[in-house]
């Protein structure tokens, strides 16, 4: 990777015929809570989750004042986790990464 010009030149390896996407910035809280809604649906009694976020992700929404806004979303079940580095080349964010795993109580969890 590689800085040409007002460009961030960027290789790795890739199968011929895939489809790249450039990324558009979206919200944030509201994509985290569909995300959350549509996993925890899945559980049958979801009783933990292990959150793994993106830093410069929490720094956005620090800087847009929204962290109260994520931390509702996932108010209601025992939560731990921890900030990573984030994926950046330089001063350049390249996404805005929310992992985790949800714990399922459920008979089948």
């Amino acid at each position: 990777m590689r800085v040409v010009g007002t460009s961030l030149l960027m290789g790795g390896a890739m199968e011929e015929g895939t489809v790249l996407t450039v990324m558009s910035p979206s919200d944030l809280v509201e994509h985290a809570r569909r995300g959350m809604v549509q996993i925890h649906g899945a559980c049958e009694r979801p009783i933990g989750q292990v959150l793994f976020d993106c830093g410069g992700r929490m720094g956005l929404m620090r800087e847009v004042n929204q962290t109260s806004e994520l931390a509702r979303i996932v108010a209601g079940i025992p939560t731990a986790g921890f900030t990573t580095y984030g994926e950046f080349f330089g001063p350049l964010l390249l996404n805005h990464t929310l992992a985790g795993i949800i714990f399922d109580g459920g008979k089948g969890g």
